[in-house]
C-alpha cells in the first residue's frame, strides 16, 4: 500500500507543478490554492485511478479548470 501512496503522491507532485506553469505560478501557490478549496484531496487523489492513465499534460489542464471552478464559488 505505500508504494501506491508513494505512486499518487508522485502524480499530484507532478500534476501540481504542470498546472503552476500553465498558470505562471509557482507550484507551491498551486497547491495553497489547491488546498484551500479542498482540491487537493478530492480532485488528485481521489480520482487517481482516473487521472494516472491520462497525460500530465491532461492532469495539468484539468486541475486548473476544476480551481477555477471551485475558486468561483
Amino acid at each position: 500500500a505505500s508504494d501506491a501512496m508513494g505512486q499518487v503522491g508522485a502524480v499530484a507532485v507532478m500534476a501540481i507543478g504542470a498546472a503552476a506553469d500553465l498558470m505562471g505560478i509557482t507550484p507551491s501557490e498551486m497547491h495553497n490554492r489547491l488546498d484551500k478549496v479542498g482540491l487537493v484531496k478530492n480532485l488528485l487523489f481521489d480520482l487517481y485511478d482516473v487521472e494516472h492513465t491520462q497525460s500530465l499534460e491532461y492532469v495539468a489542464e484539468d486541475v486548473v479548470a476544476a480551481l477555477n471552478n471551485w475558486e468561483k464559488t
